[in-house]
Formats: C-alpha cells, sequence, structure tokens
C-alpha cells in the first residue's frame, strides 16, 4: 500500500497539486499499546515571609517589625498534568503589636507553629491551556492543614523588668499611678517574646497562586501568594469571635524526578555504542564526524580543524581537485574548479527543465512502479553524463541528504518509499511538507 501511496504522492506532484495540499496536516498514528510511564513526584524546598491579619494588630499601619520568617516543604505528585496532589509542611512564626495611648489597648504576640497536611495545585502548563514545555506558567493550589502553635508575649525587658504602658503612649518601668512620674523610667520593647501565654492548635485551608519559572528540564523556581483561613480566633490569644487568618508568601525550588521509563525504553538503546557513534570519522581525515565541515573527503589529503581541504580560490573545490586554482570569487565553476560560461549554464538549466517536465508527464500518464524505476535509470545515466561530458557533479540540498541511504548522491524512488516508510513508522524527521519537497526534487535531478 505504500509503494501505491508514492505513486500517488508522486502523481499529485506532476500534476501541480502540491500547492493545494501545502498545509495538509500528518496523518495521525494509531495509537500503539505501549506500557503508559509513571509520573514521579517533585520535591520543594521553599522560604518567605508570614504576616498576620487577625485581631491584634487590627487597622494598625503594616511594619518590618511585624513580618516573620517562614519556611515551606513539599512533595508534590502531578495527575493527568493538570492536577498536582501534595504532602506538605510549614513552619514559623506569626506576630502583631496594638501601640495606643491607652494602656488597656496594648498588646502584642508571637506565634511559633507548624503546619502540615495535603495540597492540591491545578497546574495551566498541562498542554491544553499552555504547553507543558512553556517557561513561565501559572498555577492555583489550596489544601488543608493541622496548625499547631506556641503563643508568647514580650512583657519584660532583658532585665526582667515589666513594660508599663502610660497614656501618654510611654512604656515605664512603674505603674502609672500618683507620684511614680517623677519616679518612674523610660524603657523600649526589647521584642523578645519571653512569657508563654498558651497553645492552641485548629485548621488552616490555604488559598493561593503561584508562578513556576523552568530553568532547568528538571528544576523550576516558583513564587507563591496564599491567604491562610484558620478555624480558631486564637491565634493571638485574642478572641474576638472572628477567625485569624495570615498571608504566606514565598519562593521555592522545586525538583522535578521526571518519568520513569518503561521496560521496553531502557533496553531499546541498551546495546548501542555511544562513544563509538560519536567518534566516528567515516572519511578518516583525522576529524570525527559530529565536527566535520567537508564529509568524504579524499584519503592522504591535510584537512584544517572543520574537516575541510584546502580551497584558496574558495569557490567549493578543493584545491587538489581544482583545475583553475584562482578562480574569482563568486564565479559559478563545475565539479573540477573550472569557471562555467553563461552559455554551459543556460544549456544546463534548459536540459534540467526539460527532464523535470519529461519525467512529470511520463508519472501522470502511466503511474506505474515500472515507470518510476526507468526515472531512476534515467537519473543515474544523465548523473553520469553531466560528470563526464560537462565536468557538472550535482550536489544534494542538506535537507534530504538523509534520504539518500546509499550515498550515491541521488534520490531514487526507492529511497523516497523508504522515507514515507519512517514516516508512517513515526521515525526520521521527514514531514508531509518535507516528502514533496523531496518529490519535486526527485523529478528536477
Amino acid at each position: 500500500m505504500k509503494k501505491y501511496l508514492l505513486i500517488v504522492m508522486m502523481s499529485i506532484s506532476a500534476t501541480g497539486m502540491l500547492s493545494a495540499q501545502g498545509n495538509t496536516p500528518a496523518p495521525v498514528k494509531k495509537d500503539e499499546k505501549k506500557p503508559p510511564q509513571k509520573s514521579l513526584p517533585s520535591l520543594s524546598l521553599g522560604a518567605g515571609v508570614l504576616s498576620f491579619h487577625g485581631n491584634v494588630g487590627k487597622g494598625s499601619a503594616s511594619s518590618f517589625s511585624s513580618i516573620r520568617a517562614g519556611y515551606q516543604f513539599s512533595v508534590e505528585q502531578r495527575l493527568a498534568r493538570m492536577i498536582g496532589i501534595s504532602l506538605q509542611a510549614a513552619m514559623g512564626k506569626l506576630s502583631k503589636g496594638n501601640r495606643s495611648v491607652d494602656p488597656t489597648m496594648n498588646q502584642n504576640f508571637e506565634n511559633s507553629f507548624m503546619q502540615f497536611g495535603l495540597g492540591l495545585a491545578f497546574h495551566f502548563d498541562n498542554d491544553a491551556i499552555m504547553p507543558a514545555d512553556y517557561p513561565v506558567a501559572p498555577y492555583i493550589f489550596t489544601g488543608f492543614n493541622y496548625f499547631m502553635g506556641s503563643i508568647a508575649t514580650d512583657s519584660t525587658d532583658a532585665n526582667s523588668n515589666k513594660y508599663y504602658y502610660w497614656d501618654d503612649g510611654s512604656i515605664r518601668d512603674l505603674p502609672q499611678v500618683a507620684g511614680n512620674e517623677f519616679i518612674a523610667n523610660y524603657m523600649k520593647r526589647d521584642y523578645t517574646y519571653e512569657t508563654a501565654l498558651a497553645d492552641v492548635t485548629t485548621f488552616s485551608i490555604p488559598v493561593g497562586l503561584g508562578f513556576k519559572l523552568k530553568v532547568h528540564k528538571n528544576i523550576e523556581a516558583t513564587i507563591n501568594f496564599a491567604w491562610h483561613i484558620t478555624m480558631s480566633p486564637t491565634l493571638d490569644n485574642s478572641d474576638d469571635g472572628k477567625n485569624d487568618p495570615f498571608m504566606f508568601n514565598f519562593v521555592t525550588l522545586k525538583y522535578n524526578f521526571g518519568r520513569s521509563k518503561s521496560s521496553e525504553e531502557k533496553d531499546r538503546y541498551s546495546n548501542v555504542d555511544w562513544n563509538a557513534i560519536m567518534n566516528m570519522d567515516e572519511d578518516a581525515d583525522g576529524v570525527e564526524d559530529a565536527k566535520d565541515y567537508c564529509q568524504g573527503t579524499d584519503k592522504g589529503i591535510k584537512v584544517d580543524g572543520k574537516g575541510c581541504p584546502p580551497d584558496k580560490d574558495e569557490d567549493g573545490v578543493p584545491d587538489h581537485k581544482d583545475k583553475e586554482p584562482n578562480s574569482k570569487k563568486g564565479i559559478a565553476v563545475d565539479e573540477s574548479g573550472v569557471m562555467l560560461t553563461d552559455a554551459r549554464i543556460a544549456e544546463l538549466e534548459r536540459l534540467k527543465d526539460s527532464l523535470s517536465n519529461v519525467r512529470e508527464q511520463v508519472v501522470v500518464q502511466n503511474p506505474t512502479t515500472e515507470t518510476l524505476k526507468e526515472i531512476d535509470k534515467q537519473i543515474v545515466e544523465q548523473k553520469k553524463t553531466n560528470e563526464t561530458q560537462l565536468g557538472v557533479t550535482s550536489k544534494l540540498p542538506e535537507e534530504f541528504k538523509s534520504a539518500d541511504s546509499n550515498k550515491d548522491g541521488v534520490i531514487s524512488s526507492s529511497e523516497i518509499n523508504g522515507v514515507i516508510d519512517m514516516f508512517f513508522d513515526g521515525s526520521g524527521d521527514y514531514t508531509v511538507e518535507k516528502i514533496h519537497r523531496l518529490i519535486d526534487f526527485f523529478f528536477e535531478q
């Protein structure tokens, strides 16, 4: 069937239908039954800042003194690209204080806590909304955590002297009673929370937005903004009947362990000697093929670091083959480096166009495998004539060299058939458009 398809494609190209088919999508390959790949989890470590938004300190201007450090750890498993389920833990401190001329309104606290639980994330880089390999991608997340905190307050200085708040806004070492205004010393808080108040346990629900930056195949940096809704009004040791929320903004470094390979994939290249492939030197010129810009150099010819022999006039013909080693730059030359005259170039173009038209008409009139084999013979004979009588050797375009399986410098119908086979097998880099270009080149050889 593939050979018949080859003939059909040849006929389509020959009758000028290529332009109408230029945007034809590649056929969808039938699903192959392969062992599904298992997605491996990812590990993230992060740090950020915590800010309290409960009763104590409510309405006061935010200050750096109330911001505390927080740390985050999670292990996430992606499901179906979109959903991430994680085990997560966080620890840090929440702190805030009231400062008022009303002595009864001066409160401060610090809550040292740890929480752990389950997380749920929706990732937008799921190949449905955004490409999975997009370098920057957002995600939203929530969860359910168990919160354990220990509350303390700063009520004394380093010498255990108690703070007394006076209605003039000052802090002194004696209570505000008659006579003490003359003997009480002024104090400043040391922000050391030495006096334990209470322990609190509750649940919290984070609701957040994050952005990931993919810095490596397996490494991501993320920035996260999470509002934590708690089920307790006493995280600050002050019960106003309203639950105390807090904000946790943090960055993480995340390592994705990737996907595990099936046993079939692991064994597929187990016997391949990659070192031998990387060190191949087909023309034995001392330059590895991977670094050789001039493949197929004749044996015994000295080459430079790129594997190319000397070419003094830079006409594309190396000096040891160049019969006119001092050709002017930009002048068209033949295989031997001899300048091509305008008449000779025109003759070659005329022959090429004539042969191309004849071959296209033959395929349309008689689309059989025998016709293609006959054209193959004509191409080989024409190549020999060009070399022996005209001194011209045609070169394959770089994009079609992989199709020339026998390395003879000619694209045959059987080699096009081989490319089509690879296309349907899912191997090679030939698309429908590239195959059409290869067929056009086949007629023009």
